[in-house]
């Protein structure tokens, strides 16, 4: 099973993807659950790995390039 990680706006357009297929580090068997924290650090569960990541960008990478935290899909109550 290959494992894809994907960017889109929120208009639905594609950014940009890569392979995240394998055992080593930011591979993936199975993706089950995923965040990002306000520095833009990914934390991964995979269900066939058994294991969790925490993957930090490295000094100086692109923030476009980064999965930065998600938009409110509905506004707070007041």
């Amino acid at each position: 099973m290959d494992t894809e990680i994907v960017k889109f706006n929120t208009r639905g357009e594609r950014l940009y993807s890569w392979d995240a297929t394998g055992t080593a580090p930011g591979g993936f068997g199975e993706l089950h659950e995923l965040g990002v924290d306000s520095k833009g650090i990914l934390y991964t569960v995979d269900n066939v790995l058994g294991r969790l990541q925490e993957l930090i960008p490295k000094a100086g990478a692109d923030p476009a390039h980064l999965i930065g935290p998600g938009l409110p899909l509905m506004p707070k109550p007041r």
